[in-house]
This record gives structure tokens, C-alpha cells and sequence, in this order.
């Protein structure tokens, strides 16, 4: 079996592509790591073509596998992604050592460039290129329709488009089989999901159908400290609903426990275990809620802030705070901190 190493540059959108790329040609390579320095028959190339610095980077890795080629560590050198999309009349004629010239929208041609035949129906699965990591990129969307001038993105990637939710559905399914626990939500333009194949804005939806993937525990974006995210979720009085799939994207928020919310007593007054108890028992009887009882100054000896139980009013402080929970009653000590 021929050997095949995918070298992986640019952004997260591009280690998607080289995921989808090694699952439609897993059964003829052996996938080499791309830290494997080893002579390979294959080495392709994904490429960024977005800034400055990006192609750079590119156009140096690209000569560096040249050389290697030259050398015969690698048989076949392929090239694809952004760089050789946005530049694919110059390149071929600059290093000629390339074998074949890939754009970012020409996976496919990728695929049988490779001998294998391109597979819709394996189009939701990807082999993991960081594998044990709980988390993976996860791709709604390709292109944009907004040609600002400064950008570069429409003209590589071309147009917006959606993948279906059904598609993006059975993709985190199989994620989750492998592991995954949270989905990182990428593409070039997140609020236009779903606009060119459902008539309107669906990423609510389609993250309501994400929430619902048994093993999928977070939906998130990558973190990036000058940004907001903005999602709409409708779900008129489904609040149970709406809390759980808020969670799903935003995490599990520290909420205090129940019974801070409940109901407390506290009195100044010098109260025995007995009277505590009796307290209770008589809340108790006039039906009178109760979820937390305040022992007030008294409960300790040396003035406002001592530590030092007063066994005159409470000659057994565990067995009264055991008692207290076994009725379903939490236990708070009063402090002051007028003795510093």
C-alpha cells in the first residue's frame, strides 16, 4: 500500500478539509502523520492564501517538499487549499516540480487525482488528524456572499454555502462515536447558515438539532477576545428546553444551590440546642417552610468573632446540626466582624 502524508497550513476550516480528504482515501494510503519525516510516494499540501504571512508560509513548504522531491523522499508532490485556488494560473509555471494543483473547492478532483472515487455518501465523515483531543472543528459553512473590499475569502472559497443539516447531524453523530464531546462551530459567516438552502437564517435551528446528539456536551466558537457571539434561539415557553441547549453552547453556569433561594431564619436572640430544636418542630406543625437555620451571636463564646462553641446554650453542636440535616434543614453560624 502507497504511503500518503497531508501537510496542513492556515486555519481550522483547512484541518477540516484534510480530515474529510484522509476518510475518502483511507482504504488505499497509509496515512503517514505529518510530523513523520519519513520518504513518502505522496505528500499534498493544504494551503492558505488569506494574508501575507500565510503565503509565505505556503510557498515555503511547498519549495521545501520540491526539494524533498528532488531528493526522492517524496514520489508524488500535490498541492490544494486557498494558495493554489487564488493563484492557480501563476503557480504551475513558478514551481513546476508540483504535480497537480488543487483549489479549495476541488476536493473531489483531489480525491480522484489520488485514484479513488469521491463518496456523497461518506461526505459527514472525517479521520481525527489530533486524535484523544475531546474536542473537534466543525465546519457549517463555506464561502461568503458579502464582498467587503478588503477581503479575499469570496474569491477563494467562492459563494456561501450551507451543509445540510441532516449532513451536519450524522457528522456529529459520528464524532461523538469517536470520542468528541465538544464541537467548535467554524465557517466564514456562522449567521448566514441556512440562508441558500432553507429561504432563511437557520443557525438556531441547526444548533437545537446539534443540542439533541447524544455524547455532544458543548457547541462553542473558537475564542477570540475582540468578538461577540450572537445566537437567537426561539422557544416561547419551553424554558426547560431553551436552559439545556443554553448550556450546551454556553457551559454549565455556577448556580447556587436550591435552598440559598429558599426560605432562612435567624434571630438575635440566645436560643439552647433545645429551643432550636423545638423551633423546628413547632415550624414544623404550623406547616411554615424552613430550608436554612441561622445560629445567631450566641452559638460561640469570646465576644463577636470566636470560634469556640457555647456549650452552656449547645452542649451537643454535631448531634444539633445532625438533626438539623436529617430534617432537610442546612446549617449557617453568624459572624461578626467587629474584632476584625
Amino acid at each position: 500500500m502507497q504511503t500518503l502524508r497531508v501537510i496542513t497550513l492556515g486555519c481550522s476550516k483547512n484541518t477540516v478539509d484534510t480530515e474529510h480528504l484522509l476518510y475518502q482515501v483511507r482504504g488505499s494510503y497509509e496515512i503517514v502523520p505529518e510530523d513523520d519525516s519519513r520518504a513518502v510516494d505522496v505528500e499534498a499540501i493544504n494551503t492558505c492564501g488569506f494574508i501575507g504571512d500565510a503565503k509565505e508560509q505556503s510557498i515555503q513548504v511547498i519549495l521545501e517538499a520540491a526539494q524533498k522531491k528532488q531528493e526522492g523522499l517524496i514520489g508524488r508532490l500535490l498541492v490544494f487549499g486557498c494558495l493554489s485556488q487564488r493563484y492557480s494560473t501563476e503557480l504551475p509555471s513558478l514551481i513546476p516540480e508540483v504535480d497537480g494543483w488543487f483549489g479549495a473547492r476541488e476536493l473531489d478532483s483531489l480525491v480522484t487525482a489520488l485514484g479513488c472515487k469521491p463518496s456523497a455518501e461518506s461526505a459527514h465523515k472525517r479521520i481525527l488528524t489530533a486524535p484523544g483531543r475531546p474536542y473537534a472543528f466543525f465546519k457549517i459553512s463555506e464561502g461568503c456572499n458579502r464582498r467587503c473590499s478588503y477581503c479575499a475569502i469570496p474569491f477563494i472559497r467562492g459563494p456561501h454555502r450551507s451543509v445540510p443539516i441532516e449532513t451536519l447531524v450524522a457528522e456529529a453523530r459520528e464524532l461523538a462515536s469517536q470520542g468528541i464531546r465538544e464541537l467548535v462551530i467554524i465557517a466564514q459567516d456562522t449567521t448566514y447558515y441556512g440562508l441558500d438552502i432553507y429561504g432563511k437564517r437557520s443557525l438556531a435551528r441547526l444548533l437545537r438539532e446539534l443540542s439533541a446528539v447524544e455524547g455532544i456536551e458543548w457547541l462553542a466558537r473558537p475564542i477570540d477576545n475582540n468578538a461577540f457571539d450572537w445566537y437567537f434561539m426561539g422557544y416561547g415557553h419551553d424554558y426547560k428546553e431553551a436552559i439545556g441547549d443554553y448550556i450546551k453552547i454556553a457551559g454549565r453556569q455556577p448556580l447556587p444551590p436550591l435552598y440559598v433561594l429558599g426560605y432562612w431564619y435567624s434571630k438575635y436572640q440566645r436560643y439552647s440546642q433545645q429551643d432550636f430544636i423545638n423551633l423546628v418542630n413547632e415550624m414544623r406543625q404550623n406547616d411554615i417552610p424552613l430550608d436554612v437555620m441561622i445560629f445567631d451571636m450566641d452559638w460561640h463564646l469570646d465576644g463577636w468573632t470566636g470560634w469556640t462553641w457555647n456549650k452552656s446554650l449547645i452542649p451537643n453542636p454535631a448531634g444539633l446540626i445532625n438533626w438539623m440535616h436529617n430534617q432537610g434543614i442546612k446549617v449557617g453560624l453568624n459572624l461578626h466582624p467587629a474584632d476584625g
